[in-house]
């Protein structure tokens, strides 16, 4: 959802970077993010602490499914 339009515009405005895209859970990739390893993420929830920028890209509602009857 949000994979293909950010390479499609980062393709346009600077065509000379290159882009690694990966996928872990989030603490990995924060832990990546702190240590330097990757320089941008899309995590689920905000990271604590003031030491990197956050901004929300989209908020979803969640649900619990049952049954009917017990």
């Amino acid at each position: 959802m949000l994979a293909h339009p950010f390479l499609d515009n980062c393709r346009k405005l600077y065509p000379g970077i290159t882009l690694k895209l990966v996928e872990g859970f989030s603490s990995l990739i924060h832990e990546w993010l702190m240590s330097g390893s990757i320089e941008l993420a899309i995590l689920f929830g905000p990271p604590s602490g003031n030491v990197i920028t956050h901004v929300p890209l989209l908020e979803e509602d969640l649900f619990a499914i049952g049954c009917a009857t017990p």
